[in-house]
């Protein structure tokens, strides 16, 4: 029954409203406003981050001369035992000395300053630090000898253990360090800081089998008399005698193959496991080259006293740069086959380049990190620029402007005070992007006054520490250039101007308009602009030289006939994402005959999203005709975007291609031309045949996987392929991911194993969250997945425990069953990748508990306010009957 003068549906408040009750509407609304003024800030609107702590550098109450290392290395039991003494002078009045050293088990402390006798010192040890007290204190420039007798078994970082085991009986006996940016006090006491420098020795004494690397001369190697056979022991006595910072000390020890060269009468060796020792001379055949090239390039002679290079098991990057002796990854490593595809160059002159801008000059604090990463970053542009030509170096600088406007780039500043942790500085700032600030730099000041004003800085600045403001007033010293705005753009400020240009011919004037616009937000950027154009009849282009300064400008070019090119930054000198706006046949001209290859590239980006045929035939030409393997790959890659009739056929006929990395990128875009037999047909009868190159066959295996589901037959002996950086094991990894045979999941968890290559076991954790993702896997798939992907968060290795937290963060609350794991991870992993990595598989993993929860409190809020309601309805009508 329906009460007259009441709609259906109206609630007991709104009756209330029409009754005219203004008080008891105001109760009403008073448990709704309290109600709301108990939800979370977060349902209105989101949180404010709260910003990372603002950092500088480290103090510096002592200023550490010399530190020795005397080491007894215990590869089997993974420890080291020995005396760290540390030659130091006190910078201030001081009663306590600091030092890093993590998990350090420390027996004695002894202490001496002048002539006096060394005596035992009493001390503090936090499992951080530890705390020498002083018999008194001393005042400022005393000069004091510290002996620390202490023992390091496994430790968390910084010095890495390996050997055969009953899951890893393969795994070679060894050990080696990696102290950036502060994992050296894990492994030995010091000040772990860059803004602390000091030579260094290290006395180790090693299994007779074994050969040891640190930095410096190797002084002696001695055979220790006595010991039973089989457990003889040998010295080695290395010295570093110039100054470097703690980080760069190094320690690697293992049986490898020692190759030998001389440059200008200081040792270069190559210090390569057993198994890979013949691609010695392929792989590091060009670096004494290397070394003439950037001591003359930079206008300082190598400044060690030796330079060796040394491929360890499971290294934790690609490379590091120690000083006088590189780390690397096995990755490094080429045969025959893996130099079709890429070149160790590119590594090999980053780290060499590091011996000048890092260990010779080193930055101040990790705000300044680019100072190192940038100049060798830089490196590899000029390598390539000598070695391989513009082509290559354009190339080069293409993929680090993409990757340099990318990532953390885009929000924070290269020269950046606020971090989390010193290993959040190492993205995409200090790497690409600062590789590009100083080829901007270079070409603003050119080519001479670069070079001079590098050397002065890197003479000047030699056996210090930096920061920015070091490097700018070098420069302007010396040239006389105000440099204060470029830096103040390019290092201080985050992101890159979007910069769009439209040029226009017109007949009647004959003029061209150019209409340059900043686009990103913010102020705009400064910088200078170079529009140059192709006129016909004319052997030099007419050339309009702007200093951008505003958010839009605009200027008209006076020429004799229309232009028959139009190129924007011919010189390739802006990091910048930019735009045009002209004619088509200006865009054909530039594909089809722009001389820098960046331009090249840019024309086929902007002919890539057009369906018009036309401008496809135009990308299936340049796939057959360019000069240049990287353009003709880009066209493969454009011209695949429109599976047809048209695509297939270039596409086919580019496997057939000289250039592998072109066969490559024809077989990738081939995997995205929807399923067809004939395409199949050929890519299937491509991969049994194969291919000289490893990343052709990857590619055509991928591609194969995508377009018809392969028999597990097939993708098992893909397993049992060799290939560089295991290209082909990854692929077929891939592939099971997506194979519907629920044997593939077998194989999968199988390739986890800690016995299999890393970066299989890698693509093998990354095919379970996939595998697993989505609500799609079964729930006893599902919990197998979470157990053995929470097995891997307790793996030795950071990036298989990286690895593992990103498939769960692709699990979502799928993997709670971890959450105190991946908590654990979040706070006290002594590696800032795993805990980036960890916080953020954890804010997936409580993602849809925490809105589940909170929708639960708010539908108990809910219920509670309509049995309010209910009560105040009930109460509202006992009123009315009176």
């Amino acid at each position: 029954m329906v009460r007259p003068g009441i709609e259906p549906g109206t609630t007991p408040c709104r009756i209330a409203a029409n009754r005219g009750h203004p008080l008891m509407m105001r109760r009403l609304a008073l448990p709704i406003l309290v109600f709301l003024a108990a939800l979370p800030r977060a349902v209105f609107a989101q949180a404010t981050p709260e910003l990372p702590p603002l950092r500088a550098a480290e103090d510096r109450p002592v200023d550490v001369r010399h530190l020795k290392l005397e080491l007894d290395v215990d590869l089997k039991a993974k420890r080291i035992r020995g005396t760290a003494t540390l030659d130091l002078v006190l910078l201030r009045p001081l009663t306590t000395v600091r030092l890093d050293a993590v998990n350090h088990q420390v027996t004695a402390v002894r202490g001496r300053h002048g002539e006096a006798k060394a005596a035992g010192l009493e001390f503090e040890n936090t499992g951080r630090e530890i705390l020498v007290h002083l018999p008194a204190r001393s005042a400022a420039g005393t000069a004091w000898q510290l002996a620390i007798d202490y023992t390091v078994s496994n430790p968390e970082t910084g010095l890495h253990f390996f050997g055969p085991s009953a899951k890893t009986p393969k795994q070679p006996l060894m050990v080696w360090s990696h102290g950036e940016p502060t994992s050296n006090r894990y492994w030995f006491p010091s000040q772990d800081h860059p803004a602390e420098r000091q030579s260094s020795e290290i006395i180790a004494t090693v299994p007779a089998e074994m050969e040891c690397l640190s930095n410096g001369k190797l002084l002696s190697r001695e055979k220790i008399a006595g010991g039973k056979p089989g457990q003889q022991k040998v010295r080695f006595h290395w010295k570093q005698e110039k100054s470097h910072v703690s980080y760069l000390t190094t320690l690697v020890v293992g049986r490898f193959e020692v190759a030998r060269e001389q440059w200008r009468g200081r040792p270069v060796l190559y210090y390569v496991t057993p198994d890979q020792a013949a691609d010695t001379a392929r792989t590091f055949g060009r670096t004494v080259e290397m070394l003439d090239y950037f001591s003359d390039t930079f206008g300082i002679e190598y400044p060690w006293e030796k330079y060796a290079q040394v491929v360890v098991e499971q290294f934790t990057a690609g490379g590091m740069e120690n000083t006088s002796a590189t780390t690397l990854y096995r990755g490094v490593m080429h045969d025959e086959r893996a130099m079709l595809d890429s070149t160790p160059d590119r590594l090999i002159a980053h780290e060499l380049g590091h011996q000048w801008w890092g260990d010779l000059v080193t930055c101040r604090n990790w705000s300044h990190l680019w100072l190192n990463e940038g100049f060798a970053t830089y490196s590899e542009v000029l390598w390539y620029e000598h070695k391989l030509g513009r082509d290559e170096a354009d190339y080069l600088l293409y993929s680090k402007s993409r990757s340099g406007r990318s990532g953390g780039a885009l929000t924070r500043p290269i020269v950046d005070r606020r971090y989390p942790s010193p290993r959040s500085m190492f993205d995409s700032r200090a790497y690409p992007k600062a590789g590009w600030v100083l080829h901007m730099l270079r070409h603003r000041v050119g080519d001479d006054a670069f070079f001079r004003a590098l050397k002065r800085y890197g003479t000047v600045y030699s056996y210090q520490v930096t920061e920015t403001g070091d490097l700018r007033r070098t420069f302007e010293r010396l040239l006389g250039h105000s440099l204060e705005r470029f830096f103040f753009d390019w290092t201080e400020r985050p992101a890159h101007p979007v910069v769009t240009v439209s040029s226009r011919y017109d007949a009647d004037t004959k003029q061209v308009r150019v209409e340059v616009t900043q686009d990103q937000d913010g102020e705009p950027f400064a910088f200078p602009l170079r529009v140059a154009f192709v006129v016909p009849g004319l052997s030099e282009p007419v050339q309009l030289d702007l200093a951008v300064t505003e958010k839009r400008q605009v200027a008209f070019v006076p020429v004799s006939s229309r232009p028959s090119l139009v190129r924007v930054d011919p010189k390739y000198s802006l990091l910048a994402e930019v735009k045009e706006k002209k004619s088509r046949g200006w865009w054909v001209s530039q594909l089809k005959r722009a001389p820098r290859v960046p331009e090249r590239l840019r024309a086929v980006a902007h002919f890539a999203p057009s369906r018009n045929e036309a401008d496809r035939k135009l990308l299936i030409e340049t796939l057959a005709t360019d000069t240049f393997y990287g353009v003709r790959a880009a066209a493969a890659q454009a011209v695949g975007r429109v599976p047809d009739g048209l695509s297939r056929p270039a596409l086919l006929a580019a496997l057939e291609q000289d250039d592998p990395r072109v066969r490559a990128a024809a077989a990738t875009a081939l995997g995205s031309s929807g399923k067809n037999t004939g395409v199949a047909d050929v890519l299937a009868t491509a991969w049994k045949e194969g291919d000289p190159s490893y990343k052709v066959e990857a590619a055509l295996l991928k591609s194969l996987a995508r377009l018809r589901q392969l028999p597990l037959e097939t993708l098992k002996q893909a397993l049992a392929r060799d290939s560089h950086r295991e290209v082909i094991r990854q692929a077929a990894l891939g592939a099971l991911s997506r194979h519907k045979d629920p044997r593939a999941i077998e194989l999968l968890l199988e390739w986890t194993a800690p016995d299999r290559p890393r970066r299989c076991r890698m693509a093998a954790i990354q095919g379970l969250g996939e595998r697993a993702a989505g609500g799609q896997a079964a729930d006893e798939v599902l919990v197998r997945v979470v157990k053995r992907l929470t097995e891997l968060l307790q793996a030795p290795g950071p990036r298989i425990r990286a690895s593992s937290l990103q498939a769960m963060r692709r699990l979502g609350s799928s993997a709670k069953a971890a959450e105190s794991v991946v908590t654990s991870l979040a706070e006290h992993d002594p590696e800032g990748r795993v805990r980036v990595a960890a916080q953020a598989a954890l804010k997936a993993l409580q993602t849809e508990k925490t809105a589940s929860a909170e929708l639960d409190r708010l539908r108990g809020e809910l219920d509670s306010l309509r049995k309010r309601n209910q009560d105040l309805a009930d109460r509202l009508k006992k009123l009315e009957a009176k």
